[in-house]
């Protein structure tokens, strides 16, 4: 099971709760959410924040578009909205509250969407690489962004065949392999990665996936805390961690990682977003927890390969309205 589909199977476990204290809505904030052709979005995820009283509010919007909040009273505050495009904030218009059209800015560096691999630290057994293989595996990692793994097995093995002491083609061969579930091959590649660079971050991290999908939670916390002590620290490491954290009950400690995860060049895929809202549901934040699975939500395109986890997160969603657990 790929890291994707680990995300994408979590599942919350329910604790009872009522929101305590929460006013009987006065105040309208209402409009719709456009791309940056100007097109209505489906599914956004908007939060409305506002300062005084301190009220976080969020929901998705509809088929067209639209939303509409009902605060407890008017004051200073944000919209936050998320899409494919990225994440942006609005501050409160001066005049109205209703009928407000919220455009996004087309940002594509954002997030990313996939769980492909991060990028390499260059290391001397990297520069003792051949150019000719060194093109090679640039083109192969070029059709791992594309999902094309057909093409991208065929350049690696080309390129280990060009450079056999690589300790990077090998890793990246086995992203290949345990996306494949071929766990055996996988390690088979990891530990020839290792073998010629130890310090090879990419290795070790997929090493405790690999650890994690068989079950063995203290070889996977070894391996990757061992790749937390390399820098520099690539988002894929800080996931997998903050995913074991989790398995493990360490919230709070999943949490800081999925964050830092989110400050990263190049900055996490929306996955980040799943596991902050489970760090948050598991320690009783309903309302953050909620706003997250809807940005995972959101930020993820509507496509077959994004479907289980789309549908894990409006789970979650509806396991929280069901229960009475947010506003």
């Amino acid at each position: 099971m790929a890291l994707r589909e680990l995300l994408a199977a979590a599942v919350f476990l329910g604790l009872p709760f009522t929101a305590a204290g929460w006013q009987a809505p006065v105040y309208t904030v209402q409009g719709r959410v456009e791309n940056s052709h100007g097109a209505d979005v489906k599914a956004a995820a908007i939060r409305l924040t506002l300062a005084s009283p301190a009220v976080i509010l969020s929901e998705l919007t509809d088929a067209s578009g639209r939303f509409s909040f009902g605060a407890p009273q008017a004051g200073s505050y944000t919209l936050t909205v998320a899409t494919t495009e990225g994440i942006r904030e609005f501050p409160a218009p001066a005049s109205s509250t209703e009928g407000l059209v919220l455009r996004m800015k087309r940002n594509p560096g954002m997030h990313r969407h996939d769980l492909g691999i991060a990028p390499a630290t260059v290391s001397v057994n990297d520069l003792q690489a051949p150019i000719k293989a060194q093109t090679t595996l640039v083109k192969a990692e070029k059709a791992l962004e594309k999902s094309d793994e057909g093409g991208a097995w065929k350049l690696l093995n080309q390129a280990i065949q060009e450079a056999p002491a690589w300790s990077r083609a090998y890793s990246d061969r086995a992203s290949i392999s345990l996306s494949r579930k071929n766990y055996a091959a996988a390690r088979s590649d990891l530990d020839m990665a290792l073998a010629r660079n130890p310090r090879n971050t990419a290795a070790l991290t997929m090493l405790g996936r690999l650890e994690f999908i068989i079950g063995d939670t203290a070889t996977a916390q070894e391996h990757l805390e061992e790749a937390l002590r390399l820098p520099p620290v690539y988002w894929s490491t800080y996931l997998d961690m903050a995913l074991l954290d989790i398995r493990l009950h360490r919230y709070l400690a999943a949490r800081t990682l999925a964050e830092k995860a989110l400050q990263d060049a190049p900055p996490s895929p929306a996955a980040a977003y799943f596991l902050i809202g489970e760090s948050y549901f598991y320690t009783h934040h309903y309302d953050q927890a909620k706003w997250n699975m809807e940005v995972y939500y959101a930020l993820l395109p509507d496509s077959p390969a994004n479907a289980r986890g789309r549908a894990s997160a409006m789970r979650n969603l509806n396991y929280l309205a069901k229960h009475h657990l947010v506003h």
